[in-house]
């Protein structure tokens, strides 16, 4: 069975990157409270997901969708609001530049 996304461990790992919700959000365009609810595992939004991956939060603690890495398109990291480009490894989520 899938892991469900724990939030709080998700947040802990911000905190000690320097990263809030509102500047992620801010970065892609949402909501704060879509990144806030994404985090919470209640919604899998991509953008969020990807942005949070980015800037490298561990694939673990974000308990992807099982589809998430289905489509090349889908994991190619083209926001501008990314530092650098980068794409995720397929198998275990590490990101590489």
């Amino acid at each position: 069975m899938k892991a469900r996304r724990d939030g709080t461990e998700i947040k802990v790992w911000m905190l000690r990157s320097g990263l809030s919700m509102a500047e992620v959000a801010r970065q892609i365009g949402v909501s704060k409270n879509l990144v806030s609810i994404t985090i919470n595992g209640s919604r899998n939004n991509r953008r969020v997901l990807r942005a949070l991956l980015g800037h490298g939060c561990p694939a673990d603690l974000l308990a992807l969708p099982t589809d998430f890495f289905s489509n090349r398109a889908a994991y190619s990291f083209g926001d501008p609001c990314l530092k650098d480009r980068h794409r995720v490894e397929i198998g275990d989520g590490r990101i590489t530049g």
